[in-house]
């Protein structure tokens, strides 16, 4: 009997592993962008083109066997006519799939048939005709298309007048977007009804249906403002965070960059933790500035070569930037960048004679402003003017920085040594030398990676800012602006402690001074907190306990973030 009954648990465990595993023919249409349409029955007129992507998840548990997904028109159904739109090995797939196809010539409604299963593609046939057009549709396995002679297209969102509605944490949209103004796509997102906690805001995320086009999108307020911007290559993914307040409609505008690209894609929002999303675009270069800073910059091509400030708001107020390039025939541009990474404004005018952005509307953060060149050839001199009302005084307006500490100085070549998140700061006495040759020698690779290399003048215009890309050292002939203590900082913002040395020639003196703590009115480079910066934080301390309620964990959260940035520079 025990022998018996052995071999029926062996023989059951023998079906159970032995048994063919089908496919859960798990199929879901997650988007549909046909002819302007995004849902799942359209209308068209007979024998009109029917064309646009859609997005299909597929599904199965059985893994390391053929699978294949179809589509077919329900009007032509012959095997020749079946469409694979992937070959897998089963796990989760999703996939976009392109129609172009044309409409019966005659009257009635119609389907898109689409099919998923552990088969081979020459199985597949028999699959997808087993069932009902009906039965199909009603599982979400179809696209119903209405054909008549009256049918009319969807007026498409291409305006803010037009614009569709995106829920906030609610269900993707999707839809089509293109270069120019007609083929923009638009949506509108309404807080109202939404409750945001303190330090909350939006995210925004679009996927592109079409890797081959490039979509951006811009996010505007009520008065169309810009809040937001994201211009990464390609149209796979772009994404925005914003700041918002509760009852206000913001809008969020989809556009192709390039003339001739259409693509569809997926959108969606949700609220986030605004303190996980700070950055800073100048990857520790800019300058911390206040209210009328007015100075002489220079401007070298792309992120690392630019020039960079940054201007902190406790509140809302507005922002003003001017600069005037001193060389006529050069191209220098300007940005404006909040901490969230949003290309807030830009002026590109031709040339270098005048560059201007305003923002009429800052809310509280911090912002970047940056100045670069077009091309290598066009680095230049400039000069900067700063309005920004409501900034937090930081004490930078024009600021000279101190010629003590010159007693001590140590001759070089000099070692250095940064960690993560700290400097390297030393004083260059400069007599009446026109110019000095300075080196940094870096090292190679990774280890000689260094985000900022900068030589800042006494009167504080930046003379030479450059990223090292571990090539061994990098060097530069610097202008000088008079006599006095010129500032050298290097800074290191990646794990470990990277090491290198400076070297001098051209000047009387080749000592490298060292900088007191808190000494400079420029910020303490990692070494600890001004007095102005100290009030900053006490302020906003205030700020919060005002209610009487205490201080939240979103609250200690902002001031933990804002003591971090303000120790970082």
């Amino acid at each position: 009997m025990r022998t018996c009954r052995i071999a029926v648990l062996l023989t059951f465990i023998f079906l159970i592993v032995a048994s063919p595993v089908y496919a859960d023919r798990g199929l879901v249409i997650d988007a549909v962008n046909l002819n302007g349409f995004s849902v799942n029955t359209i209308s068209v007129k007979p024998g009109s083109r029917i064309f646009g992507t859609l997005l299909i998840s597929t599904s199965s548990s059985s893994f390391f066997r053929t699978h294949t997904g179809v589509w077919l028109p329900s009007w032509d159904k012959r095997q020749e006519s079946m469409k694979v739109f992937l070959n897998s090995v089963g796990g989760s797939d999703q996939t976009n799939v392109d129609i172009d196809i044309a409409a019966p010539s005659a009257p009635g409604t119609y389907y898109l048939l689409f099919c998923f299963d552990r088969k081979r593609a020459s199985e597949m046939f028999n699959e997808i005709t087993l069932r009902t057009d009906e039965t199909i549709f009603s599982n979400g396995r179809a696209i119903k298309v209405i054909v008549a002679p009256n049918a009319v297209e969807p007026p498409k969102p291409n305006t803010r007048d037009r614009a569709l509605e995106l829920l906030i944490d609610g269900a993707n949209g999707s839809g089509n977007a293109g270069y120019g103004s007609e083929n923009e796509s638009w949506w509108k997102i309404q807080t109202a009804g939404t409750s945001f906690a303190l330090g909350e805001g939006l995210l925004i995320t679009l996927n592109g249906m079409n890797a081959a086009a490039d979509l951006d999108v811009e996010v505007q307020d009520a008065n169309g403002r810009r809040l937001g911007w994201s211009e990464n290559e390609g149209s796979k993914l772009e994404s925005s965070v914003v700041r918002v307040k509760p009852g206000e409609i913001i809008y969020v505008r989809v556009f192709g960059f390039k003339q001739g690209e259409v693509s569809g894609y997926t959108i969606s929002t949700k609220k986030i933790n605004i303190s996980k999303s700070i950055v800073d675009p100048s990857n520790g270069k800019a300058l911390r500035i206040g209210n009328g800073y007015k100075a002489v910059g220079r401007a070298g091509e792309g992120i690392a070569g630019s020039a960079w400030y940054s201007i902190a708001f406790s509140n809302e107020g507005s922002l003003k930037v001017e600069i005037r390039g001193t060389q006529t025939d050069k191209d220098i541009d300007l940005w404006i960048y909040d901490d969230l990474g949003n290309i807030r404004s830009v002026s590109r005018e031709d040339g270098s004679g005048l560059e201007r952005v305003s923002l009429d509307r800052v809310e509280s953060g911090v912002y970047y402003i940056r100045v670069g060149a077009y091309k290598r050839i066009d680095e230049s001199d400039f000069n900067i003017e700063v309005q920004a009302i409501g900034a937090l005084s930081f004490g930078t307006q024009n600021k000279t920085i101190s010629n003590s500490g010159v007693d001590s100085g140590q001759r070089c070549p000099v070692a250095f040594e940064v960690a993560k998140d700290s400097s390297f700061e030393g004083y260059i006495k400069v007599s009446n030398e026109a110019s000095f040759l300075i080196e940094v020698f870096t090292g190679w690779g990774e280890i000689g990676k260094f985000n900022s290399i900068r030589v800042i003048a006494p009167d504080s215009t930046i003379l030479w800012n450059v990223a090292s890309k571990g090539r061994g050292w990098e060097a530069e002939r610097v202008a000088t602006r008079g006599s006095g203590m010129y500032l050298i900082s290097i800074s290191y913002d990646s794990e470990g402690t990277h090491k290198g040395r400076i070297d001098l020639n051209g000047l009387s003196d080749l000592n490298i001074y060292p900088v007191k703590k808190n000494e400079l009115q420029l910020g303490s480079g990692g070494q600890g907190l001004d007095a102005v910066e100290r009030e900053t934080l006490q302020k906003l301390y205030e700020l919060f306990d005002s209610r009487g309620a205490g201080i939240s964990s979103e609250e200690a959260e902002i001031l933990k973030r804002t003591e971090e940035l303000l120790m970082k520079y």
